[in-house]
């Protein structure tokens, strides 16, 4: 078993808690407030354990590497760095993962403002998550910044041409992009079809695996490749997976994805669609629209798939 195969997959749902709130509500996502950029930036993206991430500055000072995590309904940041930048308290939350077990309870620190290529996501909260293990296998991250970040915003994930976006404005049903399903928790997800199944998957690019599936279709579907065992981490656990390749291909955001890397897990009852999925994609998402387009790179040599008849 290796403890590091696949990557790690930073499913998070915070509960909300300030100071006075007089109780907290389970895997309650936050209420989004829009922060629109004055004007379209793009950056270099680069991928820790195949999760994309970004260069930032917090309050002037870094830049320090974070993942960019549109499974996240919230941003953590590395307690030690909370620190070093002397971000205040300002209140409490419980971060855990869509189970809603092992929930731990972390300080929110903030208001920050995280700049990226020229402009600037002001006024954010952070959870400041005290967990070395945690950030140890982060390769080098130093935090998160969930879907939340860029409400406002449309975020574009080049994975071929290795670039992050962010515009102001959002998504709309003329531009061939498609709604979010109801997840009933705020979650990010979206419709695959494998083998004529379809199957609900939390959209999760801060996870480095491919295609998640409940381990209960394990036997249901044609693999490319012998299973092996391995290890997935949320923030709130570790868990093991199996792991393989998809013999056919699947459908998500309205394209063809071909023989996908796919793993196999019984913590979850839904899917998730990690950042390896979308390897050969380019991923658009509105976080606040709820809506998401998955279309070719504007380079030619993809070879991950085509869009669907």
């Amino acid at each position: 078993m290796s403890p590091r195969a696949g990557g790690l997959a930073v499913a998070l749902v915070v509960a909300c808690a300030t100071p006075g709130a007089g109780q907290q509500v389970r895997r309650a996502a936050p209420a989004m407030e829009a922060r629109p950029l004055a004007r379209a930036v793009v950056v270099p993206m680069s991928t820790a354990g195949g999760r994309p991430t970004i260069d930032v500055t917090i309050d002037g000072r870094g830049p320090y590497r974070f993942i960019v995590d549109i499974g996240a309904m919230g941003s953590l940041v590395d307690a030690t760095l909370a620190a070093e930048v002397g971000l205040p308290v300002m209140g409490r939350a419980r971060v855990g993962d869509p189970s809603g077990d092992g929930a731990t309870e972390a300080e929110v620190v903030g208001p920050a403002a995280v700049a990226l290529g020229g402009g600037e996501l002001s006024g954010l909260l952070l959870i400041s998550l005290d967990t070395p293990d945690f950030w140890a296998e982060l390769d080098g991250a130093r935090g998160i910044l969930g879907a939340p970040a860029f409400a406002g915003n449309v975020m574009t994930f080049d994975f071929p041409g290795a670039t992050f976006g962010v515009a102001p404005g959002g998504l709309t049903e003329t531009d061939g992009s498609l709604p979010f399903l109801d997840s009933g928790d705020g979650l990010p997800r979206v419709r695959v079809e494998v083998e004529g199944r379809v199957v609900e998957a939390d959209l999760d690019t801060g996870s480095g695996r491919g295609l998640g599936l409940p381990r209960a279709l394990v036997d249901s579907v044609s693999l490319a490749e012998p299973l092996s065992t391995g290890t997935a981490r949320s923030v709130a656990s570790s868990f093991e997976v199996l792991e393989s390749r998809l013999a056919g291909s699947v459908m998500v955001g309205g394209v063809r994805i071909e023989s996908p890397p796919v793993h196999f897990q019984d913590r979850f009852e839904q899917g998730n669609a990690g950042a390896a999925l979308f390897r050969d994609w380019v991923l658009v998402v509105d976080p606040l629209g709820r809506r998401y387009r998955v279309q070719p790179p504007q380079t030619s040599g993809s070879s991950g798939g085509s869009p669907a008849p």
